[in-house]
């Protein structure tokens, strides 16, 4: 982990310029660029899910009867430890959009005649002021789709937490944010 804290240090634009700017500007090398950089996130997230699981009241139990590493990991650890990792990953997607984005409009991206958002906006610049909704329109693509990655993340995130899921399935959610556990607004209740 004290590597993935080294990685933590560089600001991963800088990073992926760096890494990009170092090796050319090639699609690969953006693709390399931009892994590099998301490594030390999932790696983190990995490593804290993991060891979350690994110390439940089950995990103990499957070790005291004798089962083996392999069995706890296939059979307890790996599926209790997969979704907030899913998830995160999912959310991560909408970094790597802008970051790729973001190298191509350095032109350390993808080449022409590659089509790219990032190199879109950066060959519409020039006609700015004549032509706005040419750098406009793929700069609101790159920040929807990014958007929609992340709901889709905190999406996952809520339909994979079983925590979630159990408060749910016993009504202890309410309709709202301000809603109680009978999923009535407990601040405008009338006395009895």
């Amino acid at each position: 982990m004290r590597g993935m804290d080294i990685l933590f240090a560089f600001p991963s634009a800088l990073l992926a310029i760096a890494i990009a700017g170092t090796l050319g500007p090639t699609e690969q090398n953006q693709m390399l660029a931009i892994g590099i950089v998301l490594i030390p996130y999932i790696t983190r997230v990995v490593h804290d899910s993991v060891r979350s699981v690994a110390v439940l009241p089950y995990v103990e139990a499957s070790r005291s009867v004798g089962a083996s590493t392999r069995r706890m990991l296939v059979r307890h650890v790996v599926p209790n430890a997969f979704p907030p990792v899913l998830a995160y990953s999912t959310t991560l997607v909408g970094m790597m959009m802008v970051l790729s984005s973001g190298l191509s409009f350095l032109g350390l991206g993808v080449q022409p005649p590659t089509a790219d958002w990032g190199a879109m906006v950066r060959d519409a610049k020039d006609v700015l002021s004549v032509a706005p909704w040419l750098s406009t329109l793929p700069g609101l693509l790159i920040l929807l789709t990014a958007l929609a990655f992340n709901y889709l993340g905190d999406g996952l995130s809520d339909a994979l937490d079983p925590r979630r899921r159990r408060l749910k399935a016993a009504g202890a959610l309410g309709t709202h944010r301000w809603a109680g556990a009978g999923g009535t607004d407990q601040a405008h209740a009338r006395p009895a």
